[in-house]
């Protein structure tokens, strides 16, 4: 973790990246995180007794606070994650952790655990909590959890957001293929 942080974050980060984590475990309030990963995937980080489906729905539930997740979030859509994620569950790549304050959801990623990388797919954080910066403090989290268990990378995924700067990202090129069949 600090083999990283120092390699990989700005100095003015790391300090950032610390502070909020230590505030959010220092102060008056219960920050918890938990990872919900399906049928597929039995380690020591299993929430045991979650149900996937309810917890899908919360993480699309945070998702909709933010209105352009939540113009995103159709009935169709909803369904479609849902399939998803149990079918990922099933196979062992699925990764939905969530922080809690006081027990109350605060942040939550979905991500793909699969070829000894995580990849960030969706993120959703309840504006209630923003103070204790938790999307930032679970991401710190799941970074962490991917050390401790070896993972070879942390995939942002596309996007310039500047928060996947801030935390070490590095740019890869993305590369569109179009295969067509011939016919006849």
């Amino acid at each position: 973790w600090e083999t990283y942080l120092t390699t990989m974050v700005e100095k003015k980060e790391r300090q950032e990246i610390k502070r909020k984590i230590r505030r959010a475990e220092g102060g008056d309030d219960r920050v918890t995180w938990y990872t919900v990963t399906g049928d597929g995937a039995k380690d020591r980080d299993l929430a045991e007794g979650r149900d996937l489906v309810a917890e899908v729905d919360a993480f699309m539930t945070m998702m909709s606070h933010n209105p352009e997740k939540a113009a995103f979030l159709t009935p169709a859509m909803r369904d479609q994650m849902r399939a998803i994620a149990l079918e990922l569950g099933k196979a062992g790549w699925l990764r939905l952790a969530f922080l809690e304050v006081n027990g109350e959801k605060a942040a939550a990623y979905l991500l793909f655990d699969y070829a000894n990388r995580l990849w960030i797919y969706n993120s959703a954080l309840d504006p209630r909590y923003n103070a204790l910066s938790p999307g930032w403090v679970l991401l710190g989290y799941l970074l962490l959890w991917a050390i401790e268990n070896k993972r070879a990378a942390f995939d942002f995924l596309r996007g310039d957001e500047s928060y996947k700067y801030e935390w070490g990202s590095v740019d890869e090129p993305i590369q569109r293929l179009l295969v067509r069949r011939r016919v006849g």
